[in-house]
């Protein structure tokens, strides 16, 4: 099977990710840390966004230890099949998987537009330690159809 993208797939595997794969490392990362997800089949439906008033990179992991916190891999099968996309999951941070730049400094990807090439959609890389806020919710993979965001307070 084809890494990470359902085109020119037919039948049963059609939408399924590999959230095991080593992921993509845009230039200037490096992989650090990939928590595997097995394979998912994708369903709008079942992500949720998750976002706390007291939203630190670092800290993050253990108030979403209970939840599936979704990977690159997931961002990257968005990218390469935009169709699937929701507008609400704009900015949206796959915190499944964190990078390392050449200076130490450790960074999650998140989904967002470009402002060129027709508002393609595509990943940027914000820095896991700095604050995050409502624009950059963490993309989670629920167990039943949820609404599209959690607040917690």
């Amino acid at each position: 099977m084809e890494r990470n993208t359902d085109s020119g797939k037919e039948g049963k595997y059609r939408n399924f990710i590999d959230c095991d794969a080593h992921p993509l490392a845009p230039y200037g990362l490096e992989v650090d840390e990939h928590l595997p997800g097995g394979w998912i089949k994708f369903n709008p439906a079942r992500i949720g966004l998750w976002f706390t008033q007291n939203q630190l990179g670092h800290g993050l992991y253990k108030e979403l230890e209970n939840n599936r916190i979704l990977n690159a891999n997931v961002l990257d099968w968005l990218i390469a099949n935009p169709h699937h996309i929701l507008k609400e999951w704009k900015g949206a941070a796959f915190c499944g998987t964190i990078y390392r730049d050449i200076l130490g400094m450790r960074h999650v990807r998140y989904l967002r537009r470009r402002f060129f090439f027709f508002g393609a959609w595509c990943s940027g890389s914000r820095l896991l330690c700095c604050f995050w806020n409502k624009t950059h919710p963490v993309a989670i993979l629920t167990s039943r159809t949820t609404p599209y965001l959690y607040l917690v307070r």
